[in-house]
């Protein structure tokens, strides 16, 4: 950077900037034309003889002479680094200098050269001749003035940046890189000043800008290796909330010494704002690949393809194989186990067993008597599974027990070539009717498991088998495995890791291995049997269980009402009846059971076997939350934030929800996230909503697999991802068990999938991104009065012109927003709700009323909340 302390600050820029000009050096020869460009730091006897006559300091940098004298080099013209110097008459006039802060542009007319100050007033002109002796060619004397202006125009440049003029120094270097030939220090101060434009000088900067500023730098680092560069174009990605590429580029600035310590606190920075512990969660294709490296050789490790990670900040929602992760290893991901990382050199045998494991365990889960692992290219069988069970029974592989034995015997593979081949064969007594068993990985993504398990429970399947190969779990081809290959070795060098043998470990040619599975089922027939008579002895053991239950029920033992109340409401063991339910409660209630005292709160709310009555209700939670009992805090937590049976108080469900959210109550996790969202009695923090909604997803709660799929659809509080939000989605519909809610997750997976696809029309609900967050804000500013205040009009107006809405587009979508359309359905709840509301208040029995009317007409609650806001 120049120190604009110095008098001549720019001297240094402008010597770099002429020396980069090739043309000069191609034009200026002093054999043709009598005249040439010094290299750095050239001295000769006639070069000092210039310095003299033209009264040129030591440290000053020729960059160009031309002798017009007879003699003593006391007439022409000598550039340097700080001024254009002129003598027109053999040292009998005086020296005209033209510094190059003074100097605005040089035209060339008539052949004459004219030179204009910042003022735009002629400073000086002089003949052709005194920079060609000869003509070089037809272009070159309108190229020179070319050049010259260049140069004065970045010197002005710079000149404006320090003055803090940043919008005139982007006009002007946008300016110079349209109209001048395409030199990259044009592209590098056109990069910096709108770097300094937008983010010094604007509070919002322009992302359109930015992403043209990280152009002009990309286009200055193809040519150049500035590592300084890569902290602009860091900050630039952080300001675009692109912060893995961010990290990246501090990674490449730490190769700077003089920018080191400074580039890795930034990069400890980005990496906790990262939330790395949620990485996971990227698609697989763009977290496929991971090395470890050194904290102290990180330094430039950047390559296309392959993640790196600091050894003492590795996510720890990772998992690697006993003994890893190991610095400069390459790891490649699990396709369907998201946590698991294994070495590369290793993981088409690890993933191939993995996947034989979970076959065999399937296959035992269906019933099989006896399963057979055979060789039949490759690998044998005890050599490759008993290692790979060894290596990674701690992370996770599904394992199957059973008996086994080793054969070994000779056979032709399918080329007819004998060798000698292993078996392994298991042996299996089941005792239960054949299920399909949770948690399997591979099985989702196998059609033919999936026919195989279809012919095992419907049609009585006694036999199969199958051939796994390695090439079914080769995630890397050939092409793709050369491009991987090229980036572990850039970091290998970089991280000081021996390439070649790093290299040779993970490329070596790897041997293709195949299996026969083959299995023998014992008959559904003869299982059923066995299951009737094991059932009948567990139906006499639940009788006699049941009837001591209900002795010690009578004797007054509290736990046993409250379990005799959970048989008649479920009806285990007995005919189903919510009147006796309510009885047991209370007696086990009125002992201070808090199980009992939750479950009769639960009646109460529902109406279940007890006139409906939401204080009642309250009251018992409340009894069972204050002594501890979770799920009932959760109960009230749910009655304080609907206003139910109590006054509405958010700050109370907050507390309770997040108490129970702590202790893992996924439904608690999941509504204090919708409490973020919509903050409702805190601070929306989309953020915090993310956090709960994800801890509620890890235990496979449904609701929140929807709320978090509307997180990635809108990105709010995480990176916009509609192939997350539909995964999410479909998931979720999966586990959801009211019919009106499928129905709202099918409208909006097929909503989705046309948006992806162009298809969804543009309305108030399926609007492109900038209108859509046009809604959001205008949804948030309205929740809580319907009004739109004077100064939050103006923040509108602001953020309506940041997104591009024309006013007219903007009224459009208020007014829908205001006065949206319904359906003949909705329009009747809503009369419904005005008719029942004149006093603004609902009371218990009208609420259960309307309730019943709104599943009558299929409308959701969320749908019946929002028509209510509109009476």
């Amino acid at each position: 950077m120049e120190n604009f302390n110095d008098e001549y600050w720019y001297a240094d820029y402008v010597s770099v900037i002429w020396r980069e000009i090739d043309e000069l050096y191609q034009w200026f020869d002093v054999e043709k034309f009598d005249c040439r460009c010094p290299s750095p730091g050239e001295d000769d006897t006639n070069l000092r003889l210039y310095r003299s006559a033209f009264n040129i300091e030591e440290d000053e940098d020729l960059l160009f002479v031309r002798d017009t004298s007879m003699d003593w080099k006391d007439e022409g013209i000598v550039i340097t680094n700080r001024a254009i110097n002129i003598i027109p008459d053999n040292g009998y006039s005086n020296i005209v200098v033209i510094e190059w802060t003074d100097l605005d542009h040089v035209n060339y007319k008539s052949e004459r050269y004219y030179f204009y100050g910042n003022d735009n007033k002629l400073i000086y002109d002089i003949g052709e001749k005194y920079f060609f002796k000869k003509d070089p060619n037809i272009s070159a004397y309108k190229k020179l003035s070319s050049y010259l202006t260049e140069i004065a125009q970045c010197v002005k440049v710079r000149e404006c940046r320090h003055n803090k003029e940043y919008e005139r120094a982007l006009i002007i270097s946008k300016k110079l890189v349209e109209e001048h030939d395409n030199h990259t220090f044009l592209h590098l101060e056109y990069g910096f000043s709108i770097f300094n434009y937008e983010i010094k000088h604007k509070n919002n900067p322009d992302e359109d800008n930015l992403k043209i500023a990280l152009d002009e730098f990309y286009n200055v680092l193809s040519v150049y290796d500035y590592s300084f560069i890569h902290g602009y174009i860091a900050v630039i990605y952080k300001k675009l909330d692109n912060l893995w590429a961010a990290r990246n580029h501090y990674l490449m600035l730490m190769e700077d010494e003089d920018e080191c310590q400074d580039a890795m606190e930034d990069l400890k920075e980005i990496e906790n704002s990262l939330e790395m512990d949620n990485y996971i969660d990227y698609k697989y294709n763009d977290r496929k690949l991971l090395m470890p490296i050194d904290d102290d050789h990180i330094a430039g490790c950047v390559a296309n393809g392959i993640d790196v990670f600091r050894m003492s900040n590795i996510p720890s929602c990772i998992k690697f194989p006993v003994g890893h992760p190991v610095s400069g290893q390459l790891y490649i991901g699990h396709p369907f186990k998201p946590e698991l990382y294994v070495p590369y050199e290793t993981y088409e045998e690890t993933f191939f067993v993995d996947k034989v494991h979970e076959l065999c365990h399937l296959l035992q889960c269906l019933g099989a008597t006896e399963i057979t692992i055979e060789s039949v290219k490759g690998r044998n069988v005890s050599e490759l599974y008993n290692d790979s069970l060894s290596v990674n029974g701690d992370v996770g592989i599904k394992a199957f027990s059973g008996s086994g034995s080793y054969d070994s015997n000779y056979s032709s593979d399918r080329s007819g070539t004998s060798h000698s081949r292993r078996a392994m064969h298991f042996s299996f007594d089941p005792m239960y009717k054949p299920y399909v068993p949770e948690g399997l990985v591979w099985y989702p993504e196998s059609t033919e498991w999936q026919r195989l398990v279809q012919n095992r429970l419907h049609g009585n399947m006694l036999e199969y088998s199958e051939h796994l190969s390695t090439s079914q779990t080769r995630i890397i081809n050939s092409t793709e495995q050369e491009k991987v290959k090229a980036s572990a070795r850039i970091l290998w060098a970089k991280a000081n890791v021996n390439v070649e043998k790093s290299s040779n470990n993970n490329f070596k040619e790897s041997i293709e291995t195949e299996w026969k599975v083959s299995v023998t089922f014992r008959s559904i027939r003869e299982m059923n049997e066995e299951y009737e008579e094991q059932s009948y002895e567990e139906n006499n053991s639940e009788f006699e269980e049941l009837n001591e239950m209900y002795k010690l029920a009578e004797q007054g033992d509290a736990e046993a009402q409250y379990r005799l109340g959970v048989c008649y409401e479920i009806g285990k063991g007995v005919e189903q009846s919510y009147e006796e339910a309510v009885k047991w409660y209370k007696k086990a209630a009125e002992q201070g059971d808090t199980n009992a005292q939750r479950c009769l709160g639960n009646c109460y709310f529902d109406g279940k076997g007890v006139q409906q009555d939401y204080g009642k209700a309250v009251d018992l939670f409340k009894k069972a939350a204050d002594m501890g009992h979770v799920f009932a805090q959760v109960d009230l937590a749910w009655c304080y934030s609907n206003g139910l049976g109590v006054k509405k108080d958010y700050t109370k469900a907050i507390d309770l929800f997040e108490n129970a959210a702590k202790q893992g109550v996924a439904v608690a996790q999941n509504n204090l996230g919708y409490m973020y969202e919509h903050g409702f009695g805190v601070e929306q923090s989309y953020e915090e909503a993310v956090k709960w909604y994800r801890k509620a997803v890890e235990q496979g709660y449904a609701k929140s697999k929807q709320h978090l799929g509307e997180c990635y659809e809108k990105g709010n509080g995480i990176t916009k991802d509609y192939n997350k939000a539909l995964e999410l989605y479909k998931e979720a519909l999966g586990g959801t068990i009211l019919d009106e809610e499928k129905e709202e997750l099918k409208e909006k997976i097929d909503s989705l999938t046309a948006k992806m696809q162009g298809k969804a029309p543009v309305s108030i609900t399926q609007s492109n991104d900038n209108e859509q967050e046009y809604i959001e804000t205008l949804k948030e500013i309205i929740a809580e009065d319907g009004e739109i205040t004077d100064r939050e009009r103006r923040l509108l107006e602001k953020l309506r012109t940041k997104l591009g809405i024309s006013e007219s587009r903007a009224k459009e979508l208020e007014d829908k927003l205001a006065n949206p359309s319904l359906t003949a359905e909705e329009q009747e709840y809503l009369d419904e709700y005005k008719s029942i509301a004149t006093d603004g208040e609902i009371t218990d029995k009208e609420r259960k009323l309307l309730d019943k009317i709104r599943k009558m007409s299929g409308i959701s609650e969320g749908r019946a909340r929002e028509i209510e806001k509109m009476a």
